[in-house]
């Protein structure tokens, strides 16, 4: 019975080296054993070093306070994750570079080009503005539009000689008194004369700045000299503000500012021929006479100082009594 159980034994073990099914599973399991014994092997190895990596942080640990070693070690983890932050960053950032980047050499005919506007676009394909802010840019292009006059103005002045008739208007001063223009201009004094209004932001500062200089270099000269500005803006220009107006540019008693009704200021620009119908219209201009009866020097433009002085100097040589 034993010899028989042996044979049969055999003979099953040789069936089975003969079965392809069978040698295919048993290679599999071969594999698989290696695989374990090799994934062990690295797991150890892996392990070695890590104690080794550890050894001189663990060294480095000892003689330290428990505090100190938990500081160390946040610190520690802290630069690691900043180290990790900083790389994913670099990372999503790296395709977007990429999008835009040409080649160095890429020959200029062959780079691309933005998209040409259409000129021929519809108009309701165009932005378009909400009403306030329509409003806004109307009021923005009126005002410049308004004080165009003053940045376009041609350098330099120009000089005429003009006999203009007076008219019999009552203005007031800027202490209050009523006046008569025409006994204010003939009281004997040369006479220097402009037209001003004191909300002005542009040329009447200027003008005024002027007229101040100027009496800074008359010197004594100027206790003779009867300084006038008129305000084409009566409506808004008071006596009292004009009186503020006067101190800003330092005005002597010799130089005083006129306003009153609209009617009587609008009739002293025509007599000197400098009503534009609109104050914003106005541009600067200077008058001198020597004395009552003589003709006007008219000086167009934005005059220095010196320039002014040099008119007052040759009306003064030319038709002073």
């Amino acid at each position: 019975m034993a010899a028989q159980h042996h044979d049969a034994s055999m003979n099953m073990d040789e069936a089975k080296s003969d079965d392809p099914i069978a040698q295919a599973a048993a290679k599999d399991k071969a594999a698989q054993d290696k695989a374990a014994q090799d994934k062990a092997a690295q797991d150890k190895a892996a392990q070695d070093k890590a104690a080794q990596d550890d050894a001189p942080t663990s060294a480095a640990l000892q003689g330290m306070t428990a505090k100190q070693r938990v500081m160390k070690e946040a610190a520690a983890a802290q630069a690691a994750a900043k180290a990790a932050e900083e790389k994913d960053v670099a990372m999503d950032e790296a395709p977007a570079q990429d999008a835009h980047a040409m080649p160095a050499d890429m020959p200029m005919d062959t780079m691309p080009m933005p998209a040409a506007h259409d000129t021929a676009a519809p108009a309701d394909a165009m932005p378009t503005h909400d009403e306030p802010s329509k409003d806004k840019l109307h009021s923005m292009s009126g005002e410049h539009e308004m004080h165009a006059h003053h940045h376009d103005m041609a350098p330099g002045t120009t000089r005429t000689t003009v006999d203009y008739a007076l008219p019999p208007v009552t203005l007031v001063r800027d202490d209050g008194e009523s006046v008569s223009l025409v006994d204010e201009l003939n009281d004997g004094r040369p006479v220097v004369l402009t037209f001003i209004y004191t909300s002005c932001t542009t040329v009447c500062p200027m003008v005024s700045q002027a007229f101040e200089q100027l009496q800074e270099e008359l010197g004594s000269e100027r206790d003779n000299v009867h300084m006038v500005s008129i305000s084409i803006d009566p409506e808004e220009d008071t006596p009292a503000r004009l009186k503020a107006y006067a101190e800003r540019f330092g005005a002597g008693p010799e130089w005083q500012y006129y306003t009153g009704t609209v009617e009587a200021s609008v009739a002293a620009q025509r007599a000197f021929n400098v009503y534009r119908g609109d104050k914003m219209n106005h541009t600067a201009v200077a008058f001198f006479r020597a004395a009552p009866g003589k003709p006007w020097l008219r000086l167009d433009g934005l005059a220095t100082p010196d320039e002014l002085l040099s008119a007052y100097h040759e009306i003064v040589s030319r038709n002073g009594s």
